[in-house]
């Protein structure tokens, strides 16, 4: 009945928050007992505000008594990053590095070797603070630093940021399906403490720090001077340009934010699908860079709404009962916090979350029986990344995707699934998604992402009715589409100039 009606109830949890800080910590060793200062090697958390990571560095530099050292270490060893990547992450990043300096904290950046860098600046460290990452790359640089600060007899504490529930607390194991971790989730989630930390760094003083690498102080600069310092130090791909209308950091995430629960939100759960209109969040990309946190949006959401965590945690229970007004509330918090936690858990427990491995059994097996069907169409994959293929839909949708940055995320499904029917094999139709998804997308190289193409090809899913080609993973045509949406309307958007 509560549900059915929806009227918003007033408990309060009188008990303490039951996921505590504690939870997000992982020391990895102790070290020795002088400093010259608290080092934060800020990575996935590209933020200042619920940002557990730098909330710990702050209050143990208060502690200790020791000037804060934020550091982010610009790489060309990231897998799949090109220049658009790196524009956005880095306009965010300036806004960060601008806004701690006014506070009295020193922030710098700095080109080289992730590991080797960080190790260099931590020689004169009390302590390492570092965020934490969930895809391979990310988690093999933490545990290098973790020997390397051990050998140095340097302490090294890793906090995680990003999830609202922490993934080992959550789970133990990879999780079959939305449905199998939504209903851990939920448990877990009125217990969540949203608010943010308050602490206020007192300066003490500003070190400098001295290594062999190119160091960039933001002092009296702009970012235009920013992008070419790491354009002279770092040989970027080139090739995929950065998208200009899009602007990367916390200001532009925060106007995404209030304008789409200002007038999208209530249209979420019914209108999100619809590809000609723009009813999605659009903070895909904000969250990927860590820009925002999904914990702030959740408490932006429940304050505006007037609804606790226990409230959501109903309706994420019993979706189908939530009445008309919350409704747009459940959906995208299915979204924001059940499928993205999916795709922690997934990068986290399978270790093979970017190959065709990752499937599960029957969906392999399926598309496997069916390798001796016959394609519907070969494209190489330079005709691909020239939208010229005979259906106009998967076209437009490559094209948004390469122009934008953005791929609306029903036509990312159609877009994924009809690649099965134009490749020899399932293996190749997943390597060329994920090399287009992470060459054009800006929330690219994601756990969301590598989430999403596995989707394509069964992952967090059940088979379906037998077909060809596909077997029994999930079909999508455009039949399909034009039923259900005006793609006439899709298309006069994306491509207005070939209509």
């Amino acid at each position: 009945m509560l549900l059915q009606c929806f009227v918003v109830a007033k408990h309060r949890w009188t008990r303490r928050a039951y996921i505590m800080a504690d939870k997000r910590i992982r020391i990895h060793s102790p070290g020795k007992q002088t400093g010259k200062y608290i080092l934060y090697w800020m990575q996935q958390a590209q933020r200042i505000e619920y940002n557990h990571a730098l909330s710990y560095a702050i209050s143990k530099a208060k502690r200790c008594g020791l000037p804060l050292v934020v550091l982010f270490v610009v790489s060309d060893d990231v897998p799949d990053a090109n220049s658009r990547h790196y524009y956005f992450m880095l306009q965010g990043l300036w806004e960060v590095a601008t806004a701690l300096h006014k506070q009295g904290i020193s922030f710098y950046f700095a080109c080289g070797e992730v590991v080797e860098v960080v190790a260099a600046v931590a020689e004169d460290a009390l302590e390492v603070v570092a965020d934490h990452g969930y895809l391979r790359f990310q988690r093999q640089w933490r545990t290098e630093l973790a020997t390397k600060l051990s050998e140095q007899s340097t302490a090294y504490t890793e906090i995680e940021t990003e999830a609202i529930v922490p993934v080992t607390q959550v789970s133990d194991k990879e999780e079959y399906s939305a449905a199998t971790i939504r209903r851990k989730i939920v448990r877990l989630l009125p217990g969540v403490d949203l608010e943010p930390d308050t602490e206020v760094y007192k300066p003490v003083s500003i070190p400098n720090i001295r290594v062999n690498y190119p160091v960039y102080n933001v002092e009296n600069t702009g970012f235009p001077s920013l992008w070419k310092w790491v354009n002279q130090h770092l040989k970027l791909d080139d090739s995929v340009a950065p998208v200009l209308a899009m602007q990367g950091g916390a200001t532009a995430a925060k106007g995404k934010m209030h304008d789409f629960t200002m007038h999208k939100l209530a249209l979420y759960q019914h209108q999100r699908n619809n590809p000609a209109l723009d009813i999605q969040s659009g903070l895909s990309p904000y969250l990927h860079f860590g820009q925002i946190s999904a914990m702030e949006i959740v408490q932006h959401i429940l304050r505006n709404e007037g609804v606790s965590l226990g409230d959501l945690s109903l309706m994420l229970s019993n979706k189908r009962s939530v009445s008309p007004r919350y409704a747009g509330i459940a959906s995208f918090a299915e979204e924001l916090i059940i499928r993205r936690e999916l795709s922690f858990n997934f990068c986290h427990y399978n270790p093979y979350y970017d190959t065709f491995s990752c499937l599960p059994a029957w969906a392999k097996a399926t598309m496997l029986d069916h390798l001796p069907d016959i394609r519907e169409e070969h494209y190489s994959l330079d005709r691909l990344e020239q939208c010229d293929t005979s259906d106009v839909y998967w076209n437009a949708a490559q094209m948004e995707m390469m122009q934008t940055g953005k791929m609306h995320n029903y036509m990312r499904m159609y877009w994924g699934k009809r690649l099965l029917a134009w490749c020899d094999s399932p293996e190749d139709a997943y390597q060329i998604l994920l090399y287009l998804n992470n060459r054009y997308e800006q929330d690219g190289r994601d756990p969301n992402a590598y989430a999403g193409i596995a989707w394509c090809f069964g992952k967090h899913d059940r088979p379906w009715m037998n077909r060809k080609i596909y077997g029994m993973v999930r079909y999508m045509n455009a039949a399909g589409l034009e039923r259900k949406y005006d793609m006439d309307a899709y298309l006069q958007k994306v491509t207005p100039d070939k209509r």
